[in-house]
């Protein structure tokens, strides 16, 4: 057993819907990192100039903690929207499939 599932036994027998909890944000933090990291390797190879060349690109260093931000903040936003439209769909509105085209492809 790892340290982490070591100290996380007691309070999960405690708390039972706490283990859905604690995977659903290691799934998000995993996320943000994966997206953290995509965007900081692509900033490395681009070709525009900046202040550092260094593998992140041309952020300089005063500014890479509100680039990240940035990141994260696009990153939610999408999901927000792929989740918006997946309702939409499922719910098909009770309309009309023309207009549930309109709706799909809007």
């Amino acid at each position: 057993i790892c340290d982490r599932c070591h100290e996380e036994e007691p309070i999960l027998r405690e708390h039972s819907s706490g283990r859905a909890r604690i995977d659903k944000q290691r799934t998000e933090q995993l996320r943000r990192a994966l997206a953290t990291s995509a965007t900081m390797r692509q900033a490395s190879f681009s070709k525009h100039g900046g202040t550092y060349k260094w593998p992140l690109g041309s952020v300089s260093a005063t500014h890479i903690g509100g680039h990240t931000r940035s990141v994260h903040s696009r990153h939610d936003k999408a999901e927000k929207q792929w989740a918006d439209m997946a309702t939409r769909l499922g719910r098909n509105y009770n309309t009309k499939g023309r207009d549930r085209t309109k709706v799909r492809t809007k």
